[in-house]
């Protein structure tokens, strides 16, 4: 009984993530073509920051679900606590950059790139406000309306930029604040029973002690998966940006996937308890490496096909790109096991302290590629620091499993 419930709950969360990333590349196509290639790689600046900024703080997610999961007291107060520290820290660093950017004698950069990164904080808001709805519904293992709030949410993306292309909108901001129009009206549907009184700073002193190391982490894996963009725009405008951010905003749609599997990973991971549980949770890893392992050769078999026919002939110069950014995810799909392993040994530091050494990979291999060899160089310096990468992860892993297993051992004689 319970294994069917596993795998409805693993066909309801696989069939949401299918189909909102679906949408989701459909949105990238549609925008891509509507936009142009110009246009394209300015908007992209702002999506990347919108994407980092909503994503950053996964670890916060995470470190309330595992919470939510292993205690059966004090819910309301966890999600208060939760959801207060969130947003406060969200709209602070909004605040901040406004104050720095756009106050007489702030600091001085191009009032368009500007605005187009404030647009992108904002809609990052909405992501957060949506990752609150999702990780609230995932503590509870309600997969079923985890399912349908996440479809709602692109669903209502796409109709917002259908609306902007048959109105004729060109203003990038627009398709940027969407993110958030569409987060507030899921958010607020919800009726959550938030109140400050409930707001419980030890319960926060706990997130931050369990998750500093996690919600580190995710910021600089989300700063990561897109550094080597940022680094192409100090040295390219225009066109440039637009096909190289067109070929990663597509290979990134199969990392968000690789993504979503945690998911189903994280409650089992946090649950762990027994030798047993961990082999039962590398038998389920199995499965969705091969699954990710085929889904990875279709990919790069029909790339080229799905650009030029769905981009159009204007973004050929992005499949070299893509074909080269899908290798720097290879490693991510047998990675993914490992870090709920890290997080069920308590030992997320390593997961900071591992990504550290990826970002100082990226610092060092992506503009020196980009000088020798161009806009592909930069393609290159990013499988090289996510090969090295997944080493260290491998590394870290033989060191650190014989401790685990023990203490595995001990629960499970007890």
């Amino acid at each position: 009984m319970k294994s069917a419930k596993n795998f409805s709950d693993s066909m309801k969360v696989g069939f949401s993530n299918y189909t909102s990333y679906a949408i989701g590349a459909l949105i990238s196509i549609m925008l891509a073509r509507w936009l142009g290639p110009r246009d394209f790689g300015i908007f992209s600046i702002g999506f990347f920051v919108l994407t980092i900024f909503g994503s950053g703080f996964t670890g916060l997610d995470q470190t309330y679900v595992h919470f939510a999961v292993r205690s059966s007291q004090k819910k309301e107060e966890l999600f208060t606590t939760y959801c207060t520290v969130k947003i406060a820290i969200s709209v602070f660093i909004i605040l901040v950059y406004t104050l720095l950017v756009f106050l007489p004698g702030s600091l001085k950069f191009s009032v368009s790139r500007s605005t187009i990164i404030l647009c992108g904080l904002i809609g990052g808001l909405g992501i957060q406000l949506l990752m609150i709805v999702l990780s609230f519904l995932q503590a509870k293992k309600d997969f079923y309306h985890y399912s349908v709030v996440k479809l709602a949410y692109y669903v209502g993306l796409l109709f917002c930029v259908l609306l902007g292309v048959q109105f004729n909108i060109k203003r990038l901001h627009y398709y940027l604040l969407t993110y958030i129009g569409i987060s507030i009206i899921i958010f607020v549907s919800k009726r959550f029973k938030i109140s400050f009184v409930e707001f419980n700073s030890k319960i926060a002193g706990r997130f931050w002690n369990f998750g500093k190391w996690l919600i580190l982490y995710h910021i600089l894996r989300m700063l990561n998966m897109r550094l080597d963009f940022f680094w192409l725009s100090k040295f390219f405008s225009g066109e440039i940006l637009g096909h190289y951010s067109a070929a990663l905003k597509l290979v990134n749609i199969f990392a968000v996937l690789i993504g979503t599997f945690p998911v189903l990973l994280l409650p089992k991971a946090s649950s762990m308890k027994t030798i047993k549980d961990l082999e039962k949770y590398w038998i389920e890893n199995k499965k969705i490496i091969v699954f990710l392992l085929i889904s990875w050769v279709l990919i790069f078999a029909f790339s080229p096909f799905v650009i030029k026919v769905l981009l159009g002939p204007e973004y050929v110069q992005s499949i070299p790109i893509m074909l080269i950014l899908l290798f720097s995810l290879l490693p991510q799909i047998f990675v993914l096991s490992l870090i709920y392993i890290f997080l069920a040994m308590g030992k997320t530091v390593y997961l900071f302290l591992i990504t550290v050494i990826q970002t100082i990979a990226l610092l060092i291999t992506v503009p020196l590629l980009i000088k020798k060899m161009g806009m592909i160089g930069s393609a290159y310096g990013k499988v090289i620091a996510f090969v090295l990468t997944f080493i260290i992860y491998l590394l870290v892993y033989k060191y650190s499993k014989k401790e685990f297993y023990v203490k595995l051992d001990k629960k499970d004689n007890n």
